[in-house]
């Protein structure tokens, strides 16, 4: 009797289990990050886990250079040259995917079913869709972020430049903000931007419940945004990011090529008022002496 009353109560259990489980799986938010991240394809022949550091992962290969991004809309990233002579990959057109699984199964999640377009966010398919397809062309760069949003459809991006992606080596803070009065940020990098590259500045005054972008200009050998004046007590929060993408408005992490964001913490300043006015230069006319009472007016040309 207890033999069969145990088998009752484990089959009316199993699909509460059954439902926790396959609940689990759905609310994952990532992929599981030690099976991270790979881009198997016909640049590789087909090797997966890759043994080309630009298409794997640093979990399962140990030079790999896809790279979990934490920071803002978690995103896996890499960076690679595309060159006859000496590139990370040969130019041409490629099949190719976004895979992800363990040992047993390298291939057990793919994301697929999108011709490349340069510079633009396009959806992949979970397990289903052909091969993707790419062209890299001679002499150029790219930069992939893909959107990692778990075991569903997601979104990735190429972006493609005439040379290797800059590297924002210095951000400024305005040392006395004013109320009302524009503040402006100097940045350096440690090369010229290829032409397809734009600077970017992004900034909030809300804690990031909203925020702008403002597009990083040259003037002389120096970078320079002048955030707009705020008032008094504002505090302003920023950090510099590089795309090729234009006219961003949204998708800001998922279009960055490198950043600069103060190691994580972002830059930032408080507005302030502005100093009691004070004379810096007079030309005593009349009179020369004079004495008056406390709180008396007393005229001086």
């Amino acid at each position: 009797m207890k033999s069969q009353l145990l088998k009752v109560l484990v089959a009316a259990m199993l699909p509460v289990f059954l439902f926790l489980f396959a609940g689990n799986v759905t609310l994952n938010a990532q992929i599981y990050e030690p099976e991270g991240l790979n881009m198997p394809g016909a640049w590789n022949g087909w090797s997966n886990p890759p043994t080309n550091p630009v298409l794997a992962n640093p979990n399962q290969f140990m030079d790999g250079q896809l790279i979990k991004i934490s920071t803002g809309q978690t995103r896996w990233q890499t960076i690679f040259s595309s060159n006859a002579a000496s590139g990370n990959l040969l130019p041409g057109n490629y099949n190719w995917l976004f895979t992800s699984g363990p040992s047993t199964n390298y291939y057990a999640n793919k994301w697929a079913g999108v011709n490349v377009v340069m510079n633009t966010l396009q959806n992949y398919t979970f397990n289903t869709g052909a091969d993707n397809n790419i062209t890299l062309a001679d002499g150029k760069w790219y930069t992939m972020n893909w959107e990692d949003l778990g075991y569903q459809n997601s979104r990735a991006i190429f972006m493609e430049t005439s040379a290797e992606p800059i590297q924002i080596t210095s951000v400024s803070v305005p040392a006395n903000p004013i109320e009302n009065t524009p503040s402006v940020v100097y940045i350096t990098t440690n090369d010229a931007p290829s032409p397809e590259e734009i600077i970017y500045l992004r900034y909030t005054t809300d804690g990031w419940a909203t925020s702008e972008v403002l597009i990083v200009t040259v003037s002389g050998s120096t970078w320079q945004a002048s955030i707009p004046g705020q008032a008094s007590g504002t505090v302003v929060d920023y950090y510099v990011f590089t795309s090729t993408v234009a006219s961003l408005s949204a998708d800001y992490d998922l279009c960055t090529i490198k950043l600069n964001n103060n190691s994580g913490t972002n830059y930032s300043f408080t507005v302030g008022t502005p100093p009691d006015p004070e004379i810096t230069w007079a030309n005593l006319q009349w009179p020369a002496s004079g004495a008056i009472t406390t709180g008396s007016e007393f005229l001086v040309y």
